[in-house]
């Protein structure tokens, strides 16, 4: 509904596509480009991984910036995006790096960076949405202590930028996460990990894509924090108990 007011409020001027936005288009464009070419030659691995982790953060933060901003259907193809090159490059797109896992550790590192924010961004939305529910329990019993707490819409707000940057780091997540389970002997596209985050994503990209056209509540967001918390812990303990045992 914000941005939808926002939308309709603005002038008739800032309703064009704002020229950063083309500009970022035109570098993720060009960026997926050279992710193609990079992978497909095969003889520069380290200007390829370099390229897909600049990838991942830039669609990280175009995510997070368009949808905190007017958000635009053109954003939901960059999850789908990162699903496509996890999906790409474990499959073996034209690399046989096996035995370099020592030279291109600092991209498990960032992956793990992505993950862990994440799942401390969906924690933090799922304690507003919890609070959320608590607070509109205690309204509806007219209860004092529902003064306490702090107002629905702040909480329902909380919850829903906590998701939008949690997908965004998700997205750049599983996207390095590609690299990642190249170098590992435990975790593959069958695992158990890889399969909850990439549902994951798919829930919270769709909630996002569903709330753009003003058709879910503030209840819907915190189920949907609730859901992906949850599906995160199983898909953590999971590749948890493969290290352990593997």
């Amino acid at each position: 509904m914000r941005w939808q007011l926002l939308a309709k409020a603005a002038p008739p001027d800032s309703k064009r596509f704002p020229v950063v936005f083309v500009m970022l288009w035109s570098g993720m464009m060009f960026l997926s480009l050279s992710l193609v070419a990079a992978f497909m030659d095969g003889g520069h691995i380290s200007f390829a991984y370099a390229i897909l982790t600049i990838w991942a953060a830039v669609a990280s933060v175009f995510f997070m910036a368009g949808f905190l901003s007017i958000p635009t259907p053109g954003l939901l193809v960059l999850p789908v995006g990162a699903l496509a090159v996890l999906i790409a490059i474990v499959g073996g797109f034209a690399l046989s790096d096996k035995g370099e896992s020592d030279e291109y550790h600092w991209v498990t590192i960032v992956h793990m960076v992505f993950m862990t924010l994440s799942i401390g961004m969906v924690m933090a939305g799922s304690a507003a949405g919890g609070l959320y529910f608590l607070g509109s329990k205690q309204l509806k019993s007219v209860s004092p202590r529902a003064l306490r707490l702090p107002s629905l819409s702040k909480l329902a707000r909380l919850n829903e930028r906590a998701l939008i940057i949690g997908t965004g780091l998700l997205l750049g997540g599983m996207a390095t996460g590609s690299i990642a389970m190249r170098f590992s002997e435990k975790i593959d596209l069958t695992s158990p990990a890889p399969i909850l985050s990439g549902l994951t994503l798919v829930i919270l990209t769709a909630v996002l894509g569903l709330h753009m056209k003003q058709r879910q509540p503030a209840r819907v967001f915190a189920f949907a924090s609730f859901l992906a918390l949850l599906l995160m812990v199983i898909a953590t303990v999971s590749m948890l108990v493969d290290f352990q045992h593997g």
